[in-house]
């Protein structure tokens, strides 16, 4: 069992990492090289929270695969395919481009070259650990099998393609699902948060940035420094979110981040193609996206309230 401090701590903690994401669609430009080299190793970390509080409260029942995939059909699938047409008809007004449709569609909602691709493959990952999620030995080979297939596909080793690339790559994100069923198998939720996780996490995460900015390859997800980066960034937002776990708005972009997650990239390009380009704007363009869209979710909350339709809110993934 975890506390309730802890659990509005993995709520909080949703709200870093979708800021994290929205950062990581939003690029900086040629003009800064270097900052452009930390948006992507920063950008990382989001996802990688997502994976693993996925798996940290990912729970199956002998027997129960109907209706574990009926309620994931209800609140991710049904949410997921709405606002996804809808994406994809606000990209196609403004580029007046409906080539190749509806096979553009079905690449677009799938995730093929646009920020969809997490939801396959987390659909995957909740198939993949139906009857693994306790096993810690097959859970820790799962983490091994991760980090391998990271530094195979940045070393070369494994290719990619313009349909498979890394985001698809299923190896890449099973260890960090396996880390949450893992975290939440052994109770370790308790042991990271404290002055030291927290000095560790920060030393760590610096060191592996400051690597991946000289060393690295500016891909995201498999740069050699991609799993320290994701990790110690976990821990370290994890303590961050942990300490500003009473803060309520944090908490409820949290719960609304699917929400976010779907509809974030477009309003990320608008803002940051908008705003003038230097360091400071550059540092304040997430953070302006990411409040946008949450007061645009409470709105839209307002707006089902007095329309008397607060039970459909899982169509837009506010509830």
């Amino acid at each position: 069992m975890i506390t309730e401090k802890q659990s509005k701590a993995l709520y909080a903690i949703r709200a870093f990492a979708i800021l994290s994401v929205i950062l990581a669609h939003m690029p900086f430009g040629e003009a800064h090289p270097t900052a452009e080299s930390v948006r992507i190793a920063l950008g990382q970390v989001g996802v990688a929270v997502f994976f693993i509080v996925s798996g940290f409260f990912y729970k199956r029942e002998q027997g129960d695969s109907k209706s574990f995939f009926l309620s994931k059909l209800k609140t991710i699938v049904v949410p997921w395919l709405l606002i996804s047409i809808g994406t994809f008809a606000f990209s196609a007004f403004l580029s007046r481009d409906l080539g190749g449709f509806p096979v553009s569609l079905v690449k677009w909602m799938l995730g093929v070259k646009t920020w969809y691709w997490y939801l396959p493959v987390l659909l995957v990952l909740y198939a993949l650990f139906g009857r693994i999620y306790k096993n810690g030995a097959i859970l820790t080979v799962c983490v091994f099998i991760s980090v391998a297939s990271v530094m195979l596909s940045a070393f070369g080793v494994i290719k990619y393609g313009e349909i498979f690339d890394q985001h698809f790559n299923v190896l890449n994100w099973v260890g960090l699902f396996a880390l949450g069923c893992l975290i939440k198998k052994y109770s370790l939720i308790d042991r990271l948060s404290g002055v030291l996780p927290l000095l560790i996490s920060l030393a760590v995460l610096t060191a592996s940035v400051i690597l991946s900015v000289k060393f690295g390859q500016d891909k995201a997800y498999i740069d050699y420094f991609s799993i320290p980066v994701e990790i110690s960034g976990f821990v370290l937002l994890y303590n961050l979110s942990f300490a500003l776990s009473e803060v309520k708005p944090l908490c409820d972009i949290g719960k609304k981040s699917f929400f976010i997650y779907l509809i974030q990239m477009q309003p990320a390009g608008i803002i940051n193609t908008r705003l003038p380009y230097n360091v400071p704007l550059f540092i304040i363009r997430p953070f302006a996206v990411l409040a946008v869209l949450y007061l645009l979710s409470l709105l839209l909350q307002l707006v089902l309230k007095k329309l008397k339709l607060e039970k459909y809110a899982f169509v837009l993934a506010l509830k």
